[in-house]
């Protein structure tokens, strides 16, 4: 018994080796597996930085075997492998796929996978690898959106194609182009004048804005922003009239400081005047007679108003049609000389006071008891008015006057015709006085009607 036990020990350790080789032969029976770059792939085929990624590789078998294998992903860029290795069992005639997982990091590239076979006796090494190249984007602000398509990289509220510093969120433009953003540097003109100091800090040929309205004095014509021209405010000859004139101040906008803008100020250089309202060349605050119209300034109800002027006449007008004899009180060409006559109003009023008209013409029959004015009253667009007593003109008496006397110098005239024509005609006497004449004392006798004839 101990013998046997001690040559089956040998015997059994043979057949275990034999069925070793054995499984091994048949599992690892040696062929050729493949891999191509189609068959190596990304997940993903826009990557970004950070971003995990899944890497496959599908390998092929051309025997008529089952292959066993193990493929390996490497980055040959940072020399890297990738994950570890994956075991492969292929069928006869099929195909296996394996992955793995990368954290991308930005920039381009290699990725590669290869096959190492169990039994590698009569595989074909020249398809055992694939590549394929991988561009991973950047992902600056880190907003999910790769830098390549992130229209504002840095997230600064300013689009890429107008940020001077795109991935810089704390810069976007550069004016003097001297590499320092804006906002870091302290002359972003680079004209000398340090920006706190620089009205116009971003415009190399501007300092100073004396008036604020964004445009620079060199630039700016009317620097005060008074309505004035600089050149005008400093020259002493007005060149629209030729005139001499007082200077201003070209950078005060109220060179008396009046409380005036000089442009509105008739006197920029008098503080105690401003205005002149009927530019006779003394100022209101001194002239007692601001509109001139001879009404002094404390008697007058609106001073600065030289108020209306009427205009009068009296005239007759005789109806073509119906013979009428009209009066015609006719202050049409009244005029204001500060507003349009068109707003100025007539006002008839007779001895009473009472109004009878309110036109500019007032027409009224002469005669029949007709209410003639007494007054005309005109009002302007301020309220200020001008009174005129109006004293009728006996137009018609004249007239009627004129006609009896053209009257009776008709009839004088018609008498004395008559008169010298009556005498002309007076017939002559014949025979003693008291005689009659033939002509008149014999009477004619009719004659006898003709006798009749059978």
């Amino acid at each position: 018994m101990r013998r046997f036990t001690l040559l089956s020990k040998p015997l059994a350790l043979l057949a275990i080796a034999m069925m070793t080789f054995n499984a091994s032969a048949a599992f690892a029976a040696s062929g050729d597996l493949f891999l191509n770059n189609t068959n190596l792939y990304f997940s993903n085929d826009y990557v970004i930085h950070g971003q995990t990624v899944r890497i496959y590789a599908t390998v092929g078998n051309n025997s008529q075997n089952d292959l066993l294998g193990s493929v390996q992903f490497h980055d040959q860029t940072t020399g890297s492998q990738i994950g570890t290795d994956q075991a492969v069992s292929v069928l006869a005639g099929g195909e296996d796929t394996v992955f793995v997982d990368w954290i991308a990091t930005g920039g381009n590239h290699t990725i590669t996978g290869s096959i190492y076979p169990w039994d590698a006796s009569a595989d074909d090494t020249s398809n055992n690898s694939a590549a394929r190249e991988a561009v991973v984007d950047y992902d600056f602000d880190s907003d999910g959106l790769g830098n390549a398509v992130d229209p504002d990289d840095d997230n600064d509220g300013t689009p890429d194609t107008e940020d001077t510093f795109p991935y810089d969120p704390e810069e976007s433009a550069d004016t003097d182009n001297d590499g320092a953003g804006d906002n870091a540097d302290e002359d972003d003109d680079n004209d000398g004048t340090p920006d706190v100091e620089d009205a116009l800090p971003k415009d190399e040929n501007e300092v100073a804005d004396n008036d604020e309205d964004g445009i620079g004095d060199n630039a700016d014509e009317d620097d005060d922003n008074d309505g004035l021209s600089d050149d005008f405010e400093i020259a002493t000859t007005n060149p629209e009239t030729g005139e001499t004139k007082e200077t201003t101040n070209p950078v005060n906008s109220d060179t008396d400081a009046d409380g005036v803008n000089d442009s509105n100020d008739v006197f920029p250089n008098d503080p105690t005047e401003s205005a002149d309202n009927d530019n006779d060349g003394t100022g209101d605050n001194a002239d007692q007679d601001d509109d001139n119209d001879n009404v002094i300034d404390s008697e007058d109800e609106v001073p600065n108003n030289p108020g209306p002027v009427i205009v009068y006449e009296q005239r007759e007008e005789v109806d073509p049609i119906t013979g009428d004899t009209y009066v015609v009180f006719d202050a049409s060409q009244s005029f204001d000389p500060d507003g349009e006559v068109s707003q100025v109003t007539y006002e008839w009023l007779d001895e009473e006071g009472r109004l009878i008209g309110e036109e500019a013409v007032l027409r009224l029959l002469l005669g029949n008891n007709s209410l003639y004015p007494a007054s005309l009253k005109l009002i302007d667009d301020e309220g200020e008015s001008r009174n005129l007593n109006v004293n009728v003109q006996e137009f018609g008496a004249l007239w009627l006057l004129l006609t009896i006397l053209g009257l009776a110098g008709l009839a004088i005239v018609i008498y004395l015709k008559y008169t010298a024509t009556a005498s002309r005609k007076k017939p002559k006497k014949h025979g003693k006085k008291g005689q009659r004449s033939s002509a008149h004392s014999k009477e004619k006798k009719p004659k006898a009607p003709p006798k009749k004839t059978n």
